[in-house]
């Protein structure tokens, strides 16, 4: 992640020398900061490191990071290795949330932070918090299936609603169609600042259920034997990983696949373990997304491609072969 990093930091429009770009990330880690000079490096250089790409690198090493563990929680807890992190309407939910701003022209007085990130904040927190209700009975049990069909169901009238708003919006809807095409082209150290914690602590929060999901996989009965509060467990654990997409989604737009397939890619080498498969799929998902947007933004210079057609482009082959491994199985 380290050494993809400084490659990502040193391409683009404007070429900075490896080494410079090494340098330049070095002298901001603690301790290791110690050991470089960034004496001789060009001042228009430390500008677009520290301004423009650092910023854009790290939030697109956790926009990954938050997706590919989530989709491992997912995956987990609905025991369907085909969940991923939009499953429950999450990213339906973002893109009518932003689509409004848009339209409404919302704005924030949270510096860096537009109105449109936080409209899509506000729209997938809302449909998480109206399916995770659906899906809740009376004595507080969460039906995993109801929540599955609830999210499917809000998802497709927020859908529904969005492409109205597109038919209606004028020019606004060429932004909308942007936006769902997922980008991380306008990031800045604010967003940075915001998605990192949510992001670290909901994984370190989800180490904790790795066990539970374990057990789970041998069926909720089961569980429940073995001394898993089993409701508690998928209740927090949905809750953390809504939180958690919420705010990737909300600064990213839509990127598809990182959550399916990384998790999947590293449950080839891993195994089944949660334990170990999410620790290594938040590094994997970390170098996924930043070689994704490393490409979007240089296969074309000057010129930028949204991140989402590339992750598309990356998955969509792995994702049928998954699909024709299962139909061979029997599993679909």
């Amino acid at each position: 992640l380290l050494l993809l990093s400084a490659l990502a930091a040193s391409l683009g429009a404007a070429r900075i020398p490896l080494k410079d770009a090494y340098r330049l990330i070095l002298d901001k880690i603690p301790l290791l900061s110690n050991f470089v000079t960034t004496e001789g490096i060009q001042a228009n250089h430390q500008v677009i490191m520290y301004q423009i790409r650092l910023p854009r690198i790290l939030l697109a090493m956790f926009v990954g990071i938050g997706l590919s563990a989530s989709g491992v929680m997912y995956q987990g807890l609905f025991r369907n290795p085909m969940a991923d992190p939009y499953i429950i309407g999450i990213s339906s939910g973002a893109t009518l949330g932003a689509s409004i701003a848009m339209c409404l022209g919302v704005t924030s007085k949270i510096p860096g932070v537009s109105g449109i990130v936080i409209g899509a904040f506000a729209g997938a927190l809302a449909v998480s918090f109206v399916v995770f209700n659906i899906s809740r009975t009376k004595g507080g049990y969460l039906s995993v299936l109801t929540l599955l069909l609830s999210g499917i169901a809000i998802g497709s009238l927020c859908s529904a609603a969005t492409s109205f708003i597109m038919l209606t919006g004028g020019e606004d809807s060429h932004r909308i169609i942007f936006w769902i095409m997922g980008s991380i082209s306008s990031a800045v150290w604010q967003q940075v600042m915001v998605v990192v914690p949510v992001v670290t602590a909901g994984c370190i929060a989800f180490f904790f259920f790795t066990r539970s999901l374990n057990i789970l996989a041998f069926g909720e009965q089961r569980a429940k034997q073995l001394g898993i509060p089993v409701n508690r467990v998928k209740t927090i654990v949905v809750v953390i990983a809504s939180v958690v997409v919420a705010a990737v989604v909300s600064v990213s737009g839509i990127i598809g696949f990182i959550g399916l397939i990384v998790p999947h890619m590293v449950r080839l080498v891993t195994g089944p373990d949660n334990r170990v498969l999410l620790p290594v799929s938040v590094f994997a998902g970390g170098v996924t997304l930043l070689l994704a947007d490393t490409l979007a933004r240089t296969v074309l210079v000057p010129r930028e491609l949204p991140v989402g057609i590339i992750t598309a482009l990356l998955g969509t082959p792995f994702f049928i072969y998954l699909l024709r491994k299962s139909r061979v199985k029997g599993g679909l």
